[in-house]
């Protein structure tokens, strides 16, 4: 076994994979900003003050350069996550580590969580969808943990839902989804981008007409100073509900009321217009994956909503009014089948519960020798570097569009 310490882009990620395949696990260490910012200062110390610690947290999260450290766009990939909010505390890190190794090696019987099967109800609800700029899902359960509606990311239809080639083929309705419906241009496009690209244009002329821009300034250097900025950023062009609505509009639909203590389970940080109207839904928590940058939502309502990063009490539990949003925690959605599907017996032919003899990996992928994969992760590195280099190094993450 090799332990890698640690990894912070997503290229790094896709490398390791192509080579390991399953054999490769990433573990997500998850930790609030405040707690993260508290250790940095203790670690350095009187040497760094505390903007350049700010500024140190930043870079790493996102840096400017698309071959620096991206930990935003890497963390989210994990196999397994773990809060890291108390420390080196043994029952807080090791516990849920000696789960994860135990449902790897099959030496115990592990079945999920209720995150774990709320998570992957939301991750298999965002598969249906085919926004041009990313897969969201969302599923809602109650207390007890049963899933009482899913939803994903994709335009509303006429008289309900959202368009989907199966209810086009039934009820003989055009399918209008963003990459079949190109509307009055010559092919299919995300109405969001080039709303935002007219706005581009639109404040570049406005600037020029009133005389504000030296002389030699282009609209592409507008543009760009533009994407700069929050206007960037901008999400309410675009024709597709959001998963998390999506959900909500399922339960009133099915005339289902929102749960006491619901729980919403996302695979990406809610943007600040559904957080809102999370908050009005009388939902308690939100568990969610990945980040999501754009969003405004405990800057706006952090008199509605509290973040933390490790599971605890619940508002009506605590005392505390304010919607939970907390970071998923547990085996990732992408090898939920891998790691909980029963693959061996559990019983001998008396019906006794068979003990392992010793541990075996529970999704046996490597057919081929370490120094065979070492070769082959040597050739992928030449051809990357090369390939870059042909390019003038400017090869970055191929990462969608955010919006």
């Amino acid at each position: 076994m090799f332990v890698l310490d640690s990894l912070k882009h997503p290229q790094e990620i896709e490398l390791l994979r192509a080579v390991y395949g399953r054999g490769f696990y990433l573990i997500g260490v998850l930790c609030n900003r405040k707690e993260r910012s508290s250790r940095l200062r203790l670690k350095f110390k009187d040497e760094v003050d505390k903007s350049k610690i700010e500024d140190l947290m930043d870079r790493d999260h996102a840096s400017a350069d698309p071959v620096g450290q991206q930990v935003r766009k890497t963390l989210h990939r994990a196999d397994f996550f773990v809060a890291n909010d108390a420390g080196q505390d043994a029952d807080e890190l090791g516990e849920p580590l000696e789960r994860f190794l135990q449902a790897v090696t099959g030496v115990e019987v592990i079945r999920p969580t209720r995150d774990e099967r709320g998570m992957h109800a939301a991750w298999s609800a965002s598969l249906r969808s085919s926004c041009m700029s990313r897969q969201v899902g969302a599923a809602i359960s109650d207390s007890k943990g049963e899933i009482l509606a899913t939803g994903t990311n994709d335009p509303p239809a006429p008289g309900g839902g959202l368009y989907s080639e199966e209810e086009a083929e039934a009820e003989g309705l055009p399918d209008r989804r963003c990459f079949k419906w190109a509307g009055t241009h010559e092919r299919p496009y995300c109405r969001n981008d080039h709303k935002k690209k007219e706005i581009y244009e639109d404040i570049f002329t406005k600037l020029e007409d009133s005389r504000a821009l030296r002389e030699g300034v282009t609209s592409q250097m507008i543009r760009a100073a533009l994407e700069r900025t929050r206007v960037r950023d901008l999400i309410e062009f675009s024709r597709a509900i959001h998963a998390e609505m999506d959900a909500l509009l399922a339960l009133a639909r099915a005339g289902t009321p929102v749960p006491p203590e619901g729980t919403l389970y996302c695979t990406t940080y809610p943007c600040h217009s559904c957080a809102r109207h999370i908050v009005a839904s009388g939902l308690t928590e939100v568990i969610y994956i990945e980040p999501y940058a754009k969003s405004l939502a405990l800057e706006l309502h952090d008199d509605a909503i509290r973040e933390q990063t490790v599971s605890g009490q619940k508002g009506v539990e605590s005392g505390e009014r304010r919607v939970v949003f907390r970071l998923f925690s547990g085996v990732a959605p992408r090898r939920f089948s891998a790691l909980f599907e029963k693959r061996r017996s559990l019983k001998d032919g008396d019906g006794w519960l068979m003990e392992r003899e010793g541990p075996a990996h529970s999704d046996r992928v490597l057919m081929r020798s370490f120094l065979q994969l070492e070769e082959e992760l040597a050739k992928k590195v030449d051809s990357t570097l090369q390939a870059g280099a042909g390019d003038d190094g400017a090869r970055g993450p191929t990462e969608p569009s955010s919006d």
